[in-house]
């Protein structure tokens, strides 16, 4: 196809000097040279043929037909470059929207967790059984997670974890960090390495010994300005002294939300264990799987060791089930609905672009009308007509999609900012144009060359070759079949516009009712504050009121501030239209 040994003029000219040898020998044997010429051309047959015939023995035809096409589109495309800019345009927006919006879909639903194996982790959580399977309303008690520990057979691993959040003092600067208390193999279950340091022990989970600490990497930078001796130093976090025995990877987040300073052993106390603390489902529990066990055989296991444990410790599990759902599934269960209403929104977008394009080019084929008749009186097929206008629609679109790739790239870094604002899921950091997207955005293309490219194509293979021929050159007024698709096209258009208009209404206008709601006060000039005091200090609830009333009682001096009032523990300050807000030490 490509090396060929014998080009076709080496054919042609062959062919040539056969006939010539042919008429040389005819005229010697006394014919003239038009009798000998023509003799010589009789006998060796339809030269014409021949040459096609090596034409075709020495490629594929499919491909050499496409190249034609693709070049006499090209072609096309440059003698009309007002019609070819506009559709460009138009196509590159619709695709690259749809890219956009798609590298936020694969950044957080299709792309797997950054674990090793991220398919063998699962999420554990106790359930209600009449709420249905799967539905994971609690995390686990201890004393259960201790049964699932001895009793399964399917996991390798099982971890567990809690939010805490301490004081941290030191150097008379106090902070509260947000931590997590783990147990022993929490980091080594996800295949997570400190970047200095190492693990807990199992040792270190035992109540008493569990005053160490691994901090994170900007805790690290901020308050030990990085220094590499920063193991075996110690911390205060709520007056008692931790060690620091690692640091963790600056990428480390796990979850969404704010990034956690602090990780401290899980050291659970005796009562915790035991029986009081079996209606304590305050633990989230993680597994991995061991490899070639699915989510059914787990779950099997899991409803088994719940129905022994209902037996056994009715009071405290009679009625709630072990649910087991894929880490992946559980981390973003409550994005999934939004990002597909999103998505779906940008598709409908894109089918308006399919038929604005494919009106295009049905208004192009009016000017078309005489060359698409010309060539099927000439012996062009409905196929091969049908095969041209779909190869200039991919052209259209494949153009249309690489713009459309340059205008998603610049689209997912201003999505990517913007949706940093209001979340911090980590799987943003990673949001970008991946393998995925870019396949994501070829199919795109090729699918929006079929459905813009298909209705024009066949529109123009059923030309009604005597009436086209007979009309005047001049003429361009659509027949009643042209007249009627493109109709359709406009209904379709309205149709989809309507949809996306009336969501987007009701969209605002549920907007504007949450904004108007009446919450019952004038939330005008007010500031509220969320105090978390330290256990160790205010245990009691005696002493939790006694702070408040103290705040209280400072707050209203401050100038400018009208009334103070407090409610659990969130404390809410108004303040005089009249004057600023005030800083409250």
């Amino acid at each position: 196809m490509f090396r060929r040994k014998r080009k076709l003029d080496d054919f042609t000219a062959e062919i040539d000097a056969h006939l010539e040898h042919e008429i040389a020998r005819l005229r010697e044997q006394g014919l003239t040279e038009a009798e000998a010429r023509n003799t010589a051309r009789r006998e060796f047959g339809n030269v014409t043929r021949a040459r096609e015939d090596f034409y075709e023995s020495h490629r594929w035809l499919w491909l050499d037909h496409l190249a034609q096409d693709i070049r006499y589109g090209l072609h096309m495309q440059g003698k009309s470059p007002g019609f070819t800019i506009i559709a460009i345009l138009t196509l590159a927006l619709g695709i690259g929207a749809n890219t956009s919006i798609f590298s936020l879909v694969n950044a957080i639903l299709i792309r797997p967790l950054p674990y090793p194996n991220p398919e063998q982790l699962v999420g554990l959580g106790q359930s209600r059984i009449q709420q249905g399977a799967g539905y994971i309303q609690t995390g686990v008690s201890l004393p259960n997670i201790d049964a699932i520990v001895l009793q399964n057979t399917v996991f390798q691993q099982v971890a567990y974890y809690r939010f805490h959040s301490y004081n941290l003092i030191e150097n008379n600067a106090p902070e509260r960090v947000e931590s997590f208390q783990i147990s022993s193999s929490f980091l080594p279950m996800f295949g997570i390495e400190p970047h200095i340091g190492r693990y807990f022990s199992e040792e270190e989970t035992q109540p008493g010994k569990d005053a160490v600490a691994i901090i994170s990497f900007g805790l690290w930078q901020r308050r030990f300005a990085g220094t590499p001796d920063v193991l075996g130093k110690s911390i205060l976090l709520d007056q008692r002294r931790y060690t620091i025995v690692g640091v963790m990877p600056r990428d480390f987040q796990y979850m969404w939300g704010a990034p956690v300073d602090l990780l401290v052993p899980l050291a659970p106390t005796p009562a915790e264990r035991g029986e009081a603390g079996r209606n304590s489902r305050n633990m989230e529990t993680l597994a991995r799987m061991k490899s070639g066990v699915t989510h059914e055989q787990a779950q099997s296991e899991m409803n088994a060791i719940a129905a022994r444990l209902a037996q056994e410790f009715p009071d405290a599990n009679k009625g709630w089930n072990i649910t087991v759902e894929p880490l992946h599934a559980a981390y973003h269960r409550h994005l999934v609905q939004p990002l597909l209403v999103l998505m779906g929104a940008v598709s409908f977008v894109l089918l308006i672009v399919c038929a604005n394009v494919a009106n295009l080019l049905l208004s192009r084929l009016t000017g078309r009308r005489r060359e698409v008749a010309i060539r099927l009186a000439m012996g062009a097929s409905n196929g091969r007509m049908i095969r041209q206008f779909l190869t200039e629609s991919l052209l259209l679109a494949l153009i249309g999609g690489a713009c459309g790739l340059l205008l998603g790239y610049w689209g997912t870094a201003l999505l990517r900012v913007q949706a940093t604002k209001y979340t911090g899921h980590p799987a943003l950091k990673e949001m970008g144009l991946d393998w995925r997207v870019l396949l994501f955005t070829v199919a795109v293309a090729l699918l929006t060359s079929i459905i813009f490219g298909l209705a024009p194509a066949l529109h123009a293979s059923k030309a009604n070759l005597n009436d086209t021929l007979k009309e005047s050159a001049l003429s361009v007024t659509p027949e009643t079949g042209h007249r009627r698709l493109r109709s359709a096209l406009v209904i379709a258009e309205t149709a989809l516009a309507i949809v996306l208009m009336t969501g987007a209404g009701l969209l605002i206008r549920t907007f504007t009712r949450l904004v108007g709601v009446d919450i019952g006060f004038n939330p005008n000039n007010a500031v509220s504050m969320w105090v978390t005091l330290p256990q160790y200090k205010y245990s009691a609830g005696a002493q939790q009121f006694a702070f408040f009333r103290d705040v209280l009682d400072r707050v209203r001096t401050i100038p400018g501030v009208e009334a103070a009032a407090s409610h659990e523990w969130v404390a809410d300050v108004f303040f005089n239209p009249a004057n600023q807000p005030l800083p409250i030490p």
